[in-house]
């Protein structure tokens, strides 16, 4: 028995691609316990990719959000190139940072971005 949606999707399948979507939740199966998409941030700009009469309707997959993320992490650098010991002024990245960058993971990437967050922040908390 599928959960078929009105259009025909199985709840089973992403929206964005078809492909199964390993959603606990959206499962005919009767265990209906934790589910990876529960702990995962969907980027809102990957939800308005999702057709309007499917949304709200199945989980994007994994793999889809995966996919999403490594393409969308970006440098921080903001053309003000200048270092002041070993950090950058404009990006606030350290010298290894800038150095690494183009050879580090995704997750690294993702680490320095939530790390400069943080920092960008403090600084603003600070100047209040």
């Amino acid at each position: 028995m599928e959960s078929l949606t009105k259009n025909g999707l199985d709840a089973g399948q992403c929206p964005l691609c078809g492909q199964p979507n390993d959603c606990q939740l959206c499962t005919v199966n009767a265990y209906k316990g934790p589910c990876w998409c529960a702990r995962v941030d969907v980027p809102d700009a990957l939800l308005l990719q999702v057709p309007p009469d499917l949304k709200n309707r199945a989980c994007i997959c994994h793999k889809c959000i995966g996919n999403f993320t490594r393409m969308n992490i970006q440098s921080p650098c903001i053309q003000v190139c200048r270092l002041d010991g070993e950090v950058c002024t404009g990006c606030f990245r350290t010298r290894d940072e800038i150095a690494r960058w183009l050879a580090m993971t995704d997750e690294e990437k993702a680490q320095v971005n939530a790390r400069l967050a943080k920092c960008v922040n403090e600084l603003e908390v600070t100047h209040e």
